[in-house]
């Protein structure tokens, strides 16, 4: 396979003295923001070649696990260690809600769910819902032992998903106090999740460098295992309904197409640095990634979507009411934010953080795609084989089909055509290819 050619992207954003942990892309704007070790939350514009700093502004104590924007692009939320979480207007710059302690433990996720709603996870594995309007938690489960690493939301379900460094996957429904299902404890830590498949699996990554591949509603065990990255696999972003860019320990930008699932190339690396975080823009152009080597950078990836990829297809649309809300009786803490507490935000910063890196790093970072022949092979390896990936199976040819003379039913009366006999073989090799073997009933959980 050819290597990936990227198309101009802006130069990377170095950031002295700190370290990114987060980053997230606005859902309609060429804007992009960034939570640092430090307790700073950056704001950058971007253009095809260039980025250039908006704002910086130190709202929170301690290091920043997680910046995202919300759905319409009007407000940015972070969490931080420091156990608080804040809430900033992007168009006046200014922190207008904070909760200094959040979580009793550090927290280190968060999700918006719509205008109103956010969840979070913490270090101690508690996940909570919180209400903006009332200010007040209105859902709070205990499932996870350990970090919450990574939640999805999807809408017209009013299901959470959750991911832990304890090896379980939960599943909550908004509406509900008690859990919906727990997985099978995985023995690695799954550390991130995305939805591929118009939302009927999810693709999680574990701390082994292997991906697992969940079907909806069955939430025991996974139904696929794709390994091999070398480390742990710390990001996952899906860019299109089968397939997915992964930002692994070993400081690689991996592209990966899910059923069948192929190596299909490296966007790029970060010098061997981990990567914490990946975001995509909202005209699929680039896909933003940060790490431990100070930097931000931008990867071009027109090329992933020319190559003839649909685009994912909503989940369902979003239904309103039957959301657990508050009255506003208790505030819980929550506090409005005056401006004169932001009086440190950087908002007229015009200097840009960009060092002039050069670019052509990236290309030899670069690797052929690579095929596996089994489930328990590194996909990432080269076989002889190329015809054959991890979870294809080889499709019987028309001229290796039987013919239907030699069988010993051919007089048959009721013999049926040899098209139907090939739809049927390859129905069955496909479904042998993906079969997994069933948890037991007593730790197999169903539902939605």
């Amino acid at each position: 396979m050819e290597p990936l050619q990227l198309g101009p992207a802006p130069a990377p954003i170095t950031l002295k003295d700190t370290v990114p942990l987060s980053v997230d892309l606005h859902p309609s704007a060429d804007l992009l923001a960034a939570g640092l070790i430090t307790g700073q939350v950056n704001c950058y514009s971007y253009t095809d070649t260039t980025s250039k700093r908006l704002f910086a502004s130190k709202h929170h104590k301690d290091s920043v696990r997680c910046v995202k924007f919300s759905n319409d692009g009007a407000h940015l939320y972070s969490c931080s260690t420091d156990k608080s979480i804040q809430v900033m207007d992007t168009e006046t710059k200014q922190v207008f809600l904070k909760k200094a302690k959040a979580h009793d433990d550090g927290i280190n996720t968060l999700l918006p769910l719509n205008e109103t709603l956010v969840a979070s996870g913490d270090e101690n594995g508690v996940v909570r819902v919180w209400d903006l309007r009332a200010k007040n938690i209105v859902q709070e489960w205990h499932e996870h032992e350990d970090l919450v690493t990574d939640l999805h939301f999807v809408p017209h379900k009013k299901t959470i998903v959750s991911t832990g460094a304890d090896g379980y996957l939960s599943v909550y429904d908004l509406r509900k106090k008690d859990v919906v299902a727990r997985s099978d404890q995985m023995e690695v830590e799954m550390l991130c999740v995305a939805p591929v498949r118009n939302g009927k699996r999810l693709v999680v990554g574990n701390s082994d460098g292997s991906l697992s591949i969940w079907s909806w509603g069955w939430w025991g065990d996974f139904k696929d295992r794709f390994p091999g990255h070398p480390a742990s696999v710390d990001t996952v972003v899906a860019i299109s309904d089968d397939m997915v860019v992964t930002g692994c320990a070993d400081g690689l930008v991996r592209v990966l197409s899910i059923h069948p699932n192929k190596l299909l190339g490296v966007l790029g690396a970060h010098d061997e640095f981990p990567i914490e975080s990946l975001a995509q823009s909202h005209d699929k152009r680039f896909l933003v990634s940060c790490s431990h080597d100070h930097t931000i950078r931008f990867w071009n990836a027109s090329i992933l979507h020319d190559s003839g990829s649909d685009d994912d297809e909503p989940e369902g649309q979003e239904e309103e009411a039957d959301l657990p809300g508050g009255d506003g009786s208790g505030s819980d803490g929550w506090e409005s934010a005056s401006d004169d507490e932001d009086a440190d935000a950087d908002s007229n910063a015009d200097g840009s953080d960009n060092d002039e890196e050069d670019a052509d790093s990236d290309a030899e970072a670069e690797i052929d795609p690579s095929r596996a022949a089994a489930l328990d092979d590194d996909p990432f390896a080269e076989t002889a084989d190329d015809d054959l990936a991890l979870g294809e199976a080889p499709v019987p040819d028309s001229a290796d089909a039987p013919a239907s003379g030699n069988e010993s039913d051919s007089s048959s009366s009721d013999e049926e055509p040899d098209d139907q006999k090939k739809r049927k073989k390859k129905k069955g090799i496909l479904k042998r290819s993906f079969e997994v073997k069933k948890p037991k009933k007593d730790t197999f959980y169903s539902g939605l």
